[in-house]
């Protein structure tokens, strides 16, 4: 009876344990790029609503970010792109490329500026930031601190579902959770925003809903299966440009 029941508490054990390890050993900051992009745009959703990157975030001072620049270099990649895609358009209408780049920074909305796509994060993220607020702790450290840590843990509970279903043993399961998270690609992103962790946690729900779709065959198992799949390749081209017409 004892058996059982710490067979069925194991994965909540699993999870606190890499949490615990990941908390302690992480800085709670952000890289000094990527990381302060993606921190801006999950601040400007729980604030705003909008998963965009805003001159006049609260937290800009902190980070000593020059976020107008950023914007002015993205935009320009932008207008950039879309001066090669309609080129021969034009140079009909005898615009240059610089030109067409400066027309473009001047409608640039560098208060409300969707940039490189980390849509998902910021929604995953912005419950972290609400709690750091009601308990009256800086977002700037709470949020990064929490984020990827819960998200890793949580990945390697799923590995340990996985393990378990594929060869029937809780402890290979196991064993196979502890690799992932003390020996693999994940412990670097610990102490990041980055998106990738996020991906692996969709890609690990997907193959453990396909695993026990094989057992018994669920339409709501596939939809979310189908649903996990997708959001795991939208966050994996995080890098498309959301253009202005």
């Amino acid at each position: 009876m004892k058996s059982n029941s710490l067979n069925k508490l194991l994965p909540f054990f699993i999870f606190l344990f890499f949490l615990l390890i990941f908390l302690l050993s992480s800085g709670g900051h952000s890289d000094h790029y990527d990381g302060v992009v993606a921190f801006l745009k999950v601040e400007n959703m729980a604030i705003n609503g909008t998963p965009a990157e805003n001159i006049n975030s609260p937290s800009l001072k902190f980070f000593g970010f020059d976020l107008e620049t950023h914007i002015g270099i993205k935009a320009s990649m932008q207008a950039y792109y879309l001066y090669e895609k309609n080129k021969e358009q034009f140079i009909e209408q005898e615009t240059s490329r610089e030109e067409f780049r400066e027309e473009f920074l001047e409608s640039t909305d560098f208060e409300n500026f969707y940039g490189p796509n980390y849509i998902l994060l910021p929604i995953v993220a912005t419950p972290l930031y609400i709690i750091s607020t009601i308990l009256d702790t800086s977002p700037v450290n709470f949020v990064p601190l929490f984020l990827n840590s819960t998200i890793i843990a949580i990945n390697a509970v799923l590995v340990f579902f996985i393990g378990t279903k594929l060869y029937c043993s809780q402890r290979i399961g196991f064993v196979l959770s502890v690799l992932f998270g003390t020996t693999t690609f994940m412990w670097p992103y610990v102490t990041s925003m980055f998106h990738r962790p996020l991906a692996i946690l969709f890609l690990l729900v997907f193959l453990y809903l396909i695993l026990n779709h094989k057992q018994k065959i669920s339409i709501k198992k596939s939809f979310f299966a189908g649903i996990s799949l997708g959001f795991m390749v939208f966050l994996i081209l995080y890098f498309r440009f959301s253009y202005q017409d």
